[in-house]
């Protein structure tokens, strides 16, 4: 018999073959269960971002529900989950064995105080997803008091529209769910109003993409940074029209052979100047640590 689960993934299928972007909206968060599943006969793997105060890694003994479905998800078989990236968690919500965990499967966990810093730092992770999935309970009470958890903490209007269109621009995003909204907390429809306006901003950066895929190199100016220690070369790519950053990561087998295989993944001008710095970026590690 067909769960709540799979009729979510037979219309994610639907609208992600269709070559549409797809919205869902409302509901509890473990809708994104259903979201992932509608994947399984779309692509063998997929880049998952969530913009959330918390990292939903509870071990469940009562199905899954909106603290623990990303837990199912990363344990779905078969298992298609290339990249994962948590947005704008706030550690006084996280165990420390979430954290672990993340760290573990290279996975990407950034705060919302790393995030304060620059909101920009956002864009590199939405642009190679497939799928994000927005809880309103990570924008603070004050603007979004209709959640299941409102806080006084979270991001503000500004930042969550902004991340909102990072959202919309990036070409590999096929579905966006917006959930954890609660109608009857709702305050003068509030929260409502600002998921209309997420929206809004998602869609028009949606309208606003330009399309820079496949990466062609002879397009990009090429930055080589010679670094101290083991690894000798970080070698950067900019769109000098889109102002976007790329960096070259070998797989194991070619870095100790200084050549062969490597990826091509989004990063940023802080990245290019953390390596310049001698520094290699966390972006550099985790992703060469998954292609062993």
């Amino acid at each position: 018999m067909a769960t709540y689960y799979d009729r979510i993934a037979d219309v994610v299928e639907t609208v992600v073959n269709a070559g549409k972007l797809l919205i869902l909206l409302g509901g509890s968060q473990d809708i994104v269960y259903g979201q992932y599943k509608g994947y399984e006969k779309v692509s063998d793997q997929v880049e998952y971002v969530c913009i959330d105060s918390e990292l939903d890694l509870e071990d469940s003994d009562f199905g899954i529900h909106n603290h623990s479905y990303n837990h199912k998800i990363f344990l779905h078989s078969p298992n298609y989950l290339t990249n994962f990236t948590s947005l704008g968690y706030q550690s006084y919500f996280v165990p420390l064995s979430d954290k672990k965990r993340l760290e573990n499967l290279y996975f990407h966990g950034i705060r919302l105080g790393e995030i304060r810093q620059d909101l920009k730092e956002t864009e590199p992770f939405l642009r190679n997803a497939n799928m994000v999935s927005f809880d309103l309970s990570a924008v603070r009470g004050s603007d979004a008091p209709g959640t299941t958890h409102p806080s006084p903490a979270g991001f503000t209007t500004e930042e969550i529209t902004q991340i909102a269109r990072y959202t919309g621009l990036a070409n590999r995003i096929s579905s966006v769910s917006f959930t954890e909204v609660q109608p009857m907390k709702d305050n003068n429809g509030q929260t409502s109003l600002l998921t209309g306006i997420m929206m809004w901003y998602l869609i028009e950066g949606y309208y606003s993409r330009r399309v820079d895929e496949p990466v062609n190199l002879e397009k990009l100016t090429k930055y080589s940074v010679n670094l101290q220690g083991g690894i000798h070369e970080i070698v950067f790519y900019k769109n000098p029209m889109m102002e976007r950053w790329w960096m070259e990561v070998p797989y194991a087998d070619a870095l100790s052979k200084k050549s062969g295989r490597s990826e091509l993944i989004p990063c940023s001008e802080s990245d290019y100047q953390k390596a310049r710095a001698d520094e290699i970026p966390d972006k550099w590690w985790l992703a060469h640590y998954k292609l062993k």
